[in-house]
């Protein structure tokens, strides 16, 4: 099963790199042959929409933050996930359908409006996937500038996935980690970027999760949805 690793790297670590240069540098060192997210061969673009509990922005109230995020990757377009997070809890994930997403976000904003806040809009628009050749196998990078409102660069967004890994297991080990990491690590060799510099997020992620197709959701037959990936996305760019 594959297994992923997403890196958001802020501006301090990054040292004035961009992700161009990373991706410069990758394809001078390993080569590195396009790896198209959709049948159009769209690049990789994200977007993110954060809000928390408006009742947790009183003062004293923070460890009572709850949060809902809004997620759509290039690699599953016709899909938004919805991630809801309490407090102390972990994160529940569901799908909607993008063709529905507007009527959802409508209905949030008519019924629910008084409960939540909106905390930020990240994006993704000009991000490149790649597959790269290296002694470890074959790896699928996404790179790409984060920015929020007003094109104002939050950092650099890296997803790092190793595609041939054995068994399925229930849920990665320290060994798993310790070796993406290092991979990453490796990666960025040459660059002065260092992804244990303070400030640096990061989640480990089994990319593959079966989710049966609800009988509404439209064009989801025999599709296999990442909502291992989806909320390792969320987990980095909750701020």
């Amino acid at each position: 099963m594959p297994l992923s690793a997403v890196f958001l790297i802020p501006p301090p670590a990054l040292k004035d790199v961009s992700s161009s240069n990373i991706l410069g540098h990758l394809a001078l060192k390993f080569g590195a042959t396009p790896l198209h997210d959709t049948p159009t061969h769209t690049p990789f673009t994200l977007k993110h929409e954060l809000s928390v509990t408006t009742s947790s922005l009183l003062p004293g109230q923070a460890s009572t933050r709850g949060y809902m995020q809004v997620l759509q990757l290039s690699a599953s377009a016709d899909i938004h996930y919805i991630g809801i997070t309490q407090p102390n809890e972990p994160i529940s994930l569901a799908t909607v359908p993008t063709s529905g997403i507007e009527m959802y976000k409508a209905m949030m904003q008519a019924k629910m409006q008084a409960l939540w806040r909106n905390r930020h809009t990240l994006t993704v628009t000009d991000g490149q996937a790649v597959r790269l050749k290296v002694p470890a196998g074959p790896i699928e990078l996404r790179v790409g500038d984060l920015r929020a409102d007003n094109n104002v660069f939050q950092g650099v967004l890296l997803e790092v996935t190793r595609t041939h890994t054995e068994g399925i297991p229930d849920e990665y080990s320290q060994a798993d980690e310790a070796l993406i990491q290092e991979l990453a690590r490796r990666l960025l060799e040459g660059l002065p970027i260092s992804l244990d510099e303070e400030g640096v997020g990061s989640h480990l992620c089994y990319t593959e999760t079966i989710v049966e197709p609800h009988p509404r959701h439209i064009n989801q037959d025999k599709k296999t949805r990442a909502l291992g990936l989806a909320e390792a996305y969320m987990e980095v760019l909750r701020k």
